[in-house]
């Protein structure tokens, strides 16, 4: 083939079982057709193949190796983000169920550890309310109390309604003279 060709010929071909890259170029001189010889060239192609199947070999490992970090990194990172979010669902359940003293402890330093510090801010404010609360119901309890042993003492007949017209209190002298049960 190459001694028959009239233009530059590149072909793969075997030498002693070693790829061989064989380029025949024919030699004409200007302005003659006929060909006044050949220029052949074989090169080993060897080398190269192998060079690129480690190249390959390289490239699938650092393939490999960028799919398992961004995996790793993946996991990280989702972790980073649902670990306070369930200290966060943690702390919630436990103020709903009244303990009012769990404190969400999360060092993240971005949002979400300003929603614990708010969380824990409001679960401070509701516990300082209810406990202000239950010594208003005490004083107001105690007022009652003292109020209906008044009311029992007395020995006049006393009543109170409301707008509605409904009795809201009335003493057992006053339920006496009204003859209603008591």
């Amino acid at each position: 083939k190459a001694m028959e060709a009239k233009e530059t010929l590149v072909q793969e071909t075997f030498v002693s079982k070693e790829r061989v890259l064989d380029i025949a170029a024919p030699v004409f001189i200007k302005g003659y057709d006929t060909k006044w010889g050949l220029v052949r060239v074989g090169l080993s192609v060897e080398g190269m193949y192998k060079e690129i199947f480690r190249v390959r070999i390289i490239l699938t490992l650092i393939g490999f190796g960028a799919v398992l970090a961004g995996v790793l990194g993946s996991i990280i990172l989702s972790r980073r983000v649902t670990n306070p979010i369930e200290k966060l669902v943690k702390g919630a359940m436990a103020v709903a169920g009244g303990n009012m003293d769990y404190k969400i402890d999360i060092k993240t330093r971005d949002e979400i550890e300003g929603l614990a510090n708010n969380f824990n801010y409001m679960t401070n404010q509701i516990r300082t309310h209810r406990l202000e609360l239950e010594e208003q119901l005490k004083t107001i309890l105690s007022f009652k109390v003292y109020n209906d042993n008044i009311l029992e003492s007395m020995g006049d007949g006393l009543l109170t309604i409301n707008l509605s017209k409904e009795i809201v209190t009335i003493n057992k002298f006053g339920a006496h003279l009204l003859g209603l049960d008591m």
